[in-house]
């Protein structure tokens, strides 16, 4: 008996091991194999037209996102292809490769974290919130990763011009 607790014990230590090495060789985004980054690839420039600001508050983190006026139509193509991807896995039940980023709004979604979108002038604003302290945290951590990966992949993308 004590030799299977011990086994359930590693079993479970090497699945743990699995799930971590696994989430840190995806990359925080992927515009070339996840399927909601594709959806930005897609659209040839919008990348390189539509900036995004991240800010934390005290129930969450809004973002605030800019697109040049005439990637506009690509931006709403590429929303129109991401919200294809999500009926789809709502259809099939299937959860098809996501980056690091896109693994943990999914997560956030399904934890109930509530997400609100206001479409302005001025650009997007996008709101992730939660009542619940714990999750706040991670949503505000998650707002820090995501701005300092933005911030370092447009400076790549600059670079390789």
């Amino acid at each position: 008996m004590k030799r299977i607790a011990t086994c359930a014990v590693v079993l479970c230590f090497v699945a743990a091991l699995a799930v971590a090495q696994e989430a840190a060789e995806k990359p925080w985004f992927d515009l070339q194999n996840c399927v909601f980054c594709k959806e930005v690839a897609a659209q040839p420039g919008l990348l390189e037209h539509m900036n995004t600001e991240y800010h934390n508050i005290s129930s969450g983190f809004l973002s605030i996102s800019k697109v040049d006026d005439e990637y506009l139509p690509a931006y709403e193509k590429m929303k129109a292809g991401m919200k294809k991807v999500i009926t789809d896995m709502q259809t099939t039940g299937k959860i098809p490769y996501m980056c690091q980023h896109c693994s943990k709004y999914g997560e956030f979604a399904m934890a109930g974290v509530k997400m609100e979108e206001v479409e302005t002038g001025y650009g997007i604003i996008h709101m992730a919130m939660s009542s619940d302290s714990t999750v706040v945290t991670k949503l505000q951590e998650f707002a820090k990763r995501t701005d300092t990966e933005s911030k370092k992949y447009k400076k790549e993308m600059a670079g390789k011009k």
